[in-house]
């Protein structure tokens, strides 16, 4: 398996890291969010051990189709925030992608996704206006 120099991981646990491509990162000033874009194996993962706090109870009407990569949207716990930025060790997107494997923002438990989605299939005469998205949000959006 090649790497990218995008390439995110998160543990699950001690035994289990799952990647993919990390596709936004930004510093809100509460919290870190991120994009991540996992392959549909990956996803089939996410979704079944409900990482990232993917909970049944907490997503909202829509699904995934698991047949085209999937686009996970996503916001770092704000207790951990609070802690890095404090001790002034909050890393920017390099940093983030190079830290050590037992780092707590490496964890699938200290990420809660806001929005799940897919590229949807487009008529001929419309792939050249763009892509269109499709998936479900979760209750912690609004948080």
């Amino acid at each position: 398996m090649t790497v990218r120099p995008d390439t995110a991981c998160f543990n699950l646990n001690e035994y289990a890291q799952y990647c993919g491509s990390l596709i936004d990162f930004k510093d809100t000033g509460t919290t870190l969010e991120l994009t991540l874009e996992v392959d549909t194996a990956t996803w089939e993962y996410v979704d079944l051990l409900m990482m990232f706090n993917l909970t049944w109870d907490k997503r909202n009407a829509g699904s995934i189709s698991g047949k085209k990569p999937v686009q996970i949207a996503m916001f770092l716990d704000r207790g951990i925030y609070n802690k890095l930025r404090g001790a002034s060790e909050l890393p920017d997107k390099a940093a983030f992608l190079n830290l050590a494997k037992d780092h707590p923002m490496k964890s699938t438990q200290t990420w809660f996704a806001t929005e799940v989605t897919e590229e949807v299939d487009l008529p001929e005469e419309l792939k050249s206006k763009g892509t269109l998205r499709e998936g479900f949000t979760t209750h912690w959006r609004s948080e």
